[in-house]
């Protein structure tokens, strides 16, 4: 199922488009490998939402000369005077709370006394962390290479992936200290011979 679009992926593919002009497969790898660590868009939404800011003359499609990729060949967008002032305007607009919707917690709090598969659940979640904080890692040594050249791109791309390390070492903490919460609390159930708390 094509997961449906919300109003800020215009937002960010304009954002994207603002560095300079791309073609679409040049957008999905902005996307995926630049600000993937924390905004998500469907893929199948990409071209759909160029064609609707197209339509609404926020980017400008060309013709490029050579292969660009898969896809959408020889098409290139850009944005115009018009998308940069509706970005400008929803940039400086507050930003809104997101719902949280965690299913890992969602797990744990109905997990009852089924403590085995949220400690599986655990060191799931752990994993993904340490293979977060290598990607980010590796994310950083890039942009040390860009540091000097490019100061204020850098800059904004470091604060990224920085929240994302600081959010991936903090669940890793969290992930140790709700394993022994379990544990700790399955041991004593069974001391008192418990099955379930009525």
């Amino acid at each position: 199922m094509t997961q449906r679009p919300t109003p800020r992926t215009r937002f960010a593919i304009l954002g994207v488009l603002a560095m300079r002009p791309m073609s679409g497969t040049e957008i999905r790898r902005w996307l995926d490998d630049r600000i993937g660590n924390f905004w998500r868009e469907s893929s199948g939404q990409l071209y759909p939402t160029l064609s609707t800011l197209t339509t609404q003359k926020l980017v400008r499609c060309s013709t490029r000369t050579g292969n660009v990729g898969r896809g959408r060949p020889g098409s290139e967008y850009a944005i115009t005077a018009a998308g940069r002032s509706a970005l400008a305007q929803w940039l400086a607009e507050p930003v809104t709370a997101e719902p949280r919707r965690i299913e890992l917690l969602l797990k744990l709090f109905l997990s009852s006394n089924q403590s085995a598969h949220s400690l599986e659940h655990l060191a799931r979640c752990r994993d993904e962390q340490r293979r977060l904080l290598s990607q980010y890692a590796s994310i950083e040594r890039e942009l040390d290479q860009w540091a000097d050249e490019r100061p204020a791109e850098t800059a904004k791309f470091r604060a990224t992936v920085r929240y994302g390390v600081r959010v991936a070492e903090a669940l890793l903490m969290w992930t140790d200290e709700a394993k022994e919460l379990l544990t700790k609390a399955a041991a004593a159930e069974a001391a008192l011979g418990h099955r379930e708390i009525a």
